[in-house]
């Protein structure tokens, strides 16, 4: 079984690497949207708690954009589903 960080760093956008780099280390994706407008709507690692960060969704469009949809999948068959609003 392949972890979530490995499975996810084959498809979120390498943006979230370069404001790391750059020292800015987004909790979400409003942070995302604010110091890159032009982002568009994919996965991106953020780092809500600090550490190694986990990958969400982030719609970058809808209603100004800056929405993180954090969607985690658990044992026998649900599905939990978080939005959060833009700061």
């Amino acid at each position: 079984m392949i972890d979530e960080m490995a499975f996810s760093s084959l498809f979120w956008n390498n943006l979230t690497d370069k404001l790391v780099q750059s020292g800015l280390v987004p909790v979400d994706c409003g942070d995302i949207h604010k110091a890159w407008p032009r982002a568009t709507s994919g996965v991106y690692r953020i780092y809500p708690a600090g550490g190694q960060g986990h990958t969400a969704y982030c719609d970058m469009t809808l209603d100004g954009g800056g929405w993180t949809v954090r969607i985690v999948l658990c044992t026998f068959h649900c599905i939990k589903i978080t939005f959060i609003v833009p700061h």
